[in-house]
């Protein structure tokens, strides 16, 4: 692993969160799809996971200036890195869980229902 990044674990759940860059420094981290990254200070280079287009492999790359965002398309590991010499901040917004819908709750309580019904012996 380079020695000059970090794979960085972000609070778990929806919310937003705060990290600091260093200048020089690399983070690796994981994100969900519709994930925002944004450069709260400083300049950062933003590296989405590599994706066939066509027959070609892709690597998605933004770099970001102060106050912009980048919307990650897919979940997977994403490299944010430092550009200015003075480092930089990254805040990270989590998309927030959809709620289950109506039907689908139904479903899983029938279906709860009917397994709390077998004899102990089959479950």
């Amino acid at each position: 692993m380079d020695p000059r990044c970090d794979v960085y674990p972000f609070p778990g759940g929806a919310g937003a969160s705060d990290v600091r860059l260093d200048a020089g420094r690399t983070l690796r981290l994981p994100v969900a799809a519709g994930t925002v990254l944004v450069a709260r200070a400083g300049r950062l280079r933003v590296q989405e996971p590599p994706r066939w287009l066509g027959e070609r492999m892709v690597v998605v790359g933004q770099d970001l200036a102060e106050g912009q965002a980048h919307a990650v398309d897919g979940a997977g590991w994403v490299e944010v890195g430092a550009l200015d010499a003075t480092g930089g901040w990254l805040r990270r917004i989590d998309p927030a869980p959809s709620p289950m819908s109506a039907s689908m709750r139904i479903r899983l309580q029938h279906m709860v229902r009917a397994w709390r019904g077998r004899p102990a012996s089959v479950r």
